[in-house]
């Protein structure tokens, strides 16, 4: 159509924009875009035709639940390192600051040798048994094991001290007392693994003169032939005795316990035990040795007349030796 006609029928159209929500953006409804996200939240798609629309603001319209992160979990308390066993190279070492039980009978040491000198069966510059003072390993005499415990070398054809005939690896307490008047016990616990060939006779523990009797022995502790006993000298010279069989039936190897004793009242007691058996001696104190300097000594002091060979002799193990002012128990 052509002239003033078509253009009178011409139309004007005209868009206008939507009206603006109550944050002055423009609806959704309207066919504009969602505001930026980062401005009013997570986008939503745009409402689809025929679902009904709540007709709320857009920046009130629900927002799905934003996940958090969990809290951090405690951290778990730290582990100790691992204790050595019994506390160190050997079962019973004392761990610092912890305190410690006494030894009892039966129980691995290791053997304090704090207090103790040592007698060795080997030549000193004067020709005679050597000591060590403090006392300490010296192998093949003396030999401490992984457990603490304590090994005794003492061969038939070692050196021996001046007044003996018989060479010995001991210990000697540097502890003196004075015989009948206190209370005075040595305890150990040990075993014999070799007795001399010839005569199987080893001194495993004794009350031993001290100061001007020092070559006197008073109290000692035979470990015979798979048997204990006791013998108490009478004088402090001569070989008069006392002998008290302690307990038989005592192999070599096997492990046992005994207690030598001063009781303090003017008698001396010595106590094993092996198995079932737990017998104990009672004696006086002989005269002479009454108030009397004396001492403890422990160890190997074998008793072989007649060398048979460089391996013959006593080997003596000590797991536990204490001495203490308390009494052995009846």
């Amino acid at each position: 159509m052509t002239g003033p006609l078509a253009g009178a029928l011409s139309v004007i159209v005209i868009v206008l924009p939507g009206a603006p929500n109550q944050d002055g953006v423009a609806n959704p409804q309207d066919g504009q875009p969602p505001p930026s996200t980062s401005a009013q939240g997570p986008w939503f798609p745009p409402p689809q035709p025929g679902v009904p629309q709540s007709g709320a603001p857009w920046s009130t319209m629900p927002r799905p639940a934003i996940p958090q992160p969990s809290p951090p979990s405690p951290p778990e308390p730290p582990v100790p390192p691992a204790m050595p066993q019994s506390g160190g190279p050997w079962p019973g070492m004392p761990q610092p600051g912890v305190p410690q039980p006494l030894l009892e009978l039966g129980q691995v040491g290791p053997v304090n040798l704090a207090g103790w000198k040592l007698t060795l069966p080997q030549a000193s510059e004067k020709g005679t048994a050597a000591s060590v003072e403090p006392a300490d390993s010296v192998p093949p005499w003396l030999v401490r094991a992984v457990d603490g415990s304590l090994n005794f070398w003492a061969p038939v054809d070692g050196v021996t001290t001046p007044n003996s005939k018989h060479p010995r690896t001991e210990l000697v307490s540097l502890n003196n007392f004075t015989a009948g008047t206190i209370p005075r016990t040595l305890r150990a616990s040990l075993s014999v693994a070799q007795a001399p060939r010839e005569n199987q006779d080893v001194i495993i523990g004794q009350i031993h003169g001290a100061d001007d009797i020092s070559s006197v022995s008073f109290v000692m502790l035979h470990y015979t032939a798979g048997a204990l006993r006791v013998v108490v000298k009478k004088g402090q010279s001569g070989s008069a005795s006392d002998n008290y069989p302690l307990l038989t039936g005592l192999p070599l190897g096997a492990r046992f316990n005994y207690a030598i004793s001063d009781t303090g009242d003017g008698n001396v007691a010595v106590s094993a035990s092996y198995g079932s058996q737990s017998p104990r001696i009672t004696a006086p104190i002989p005269v002479v040795f009454r108030n009397a300097t004396v001492r403890f000594q422990a160890g190997a002091y074998q008793q072989g007349e007649k060398s048979t060979g460089a391996d013959d002799g006593a080997r003596v193990t000590f797991y536990s030796l204490t001495e203490g002012s308390q009494p052995a128990a009846p």
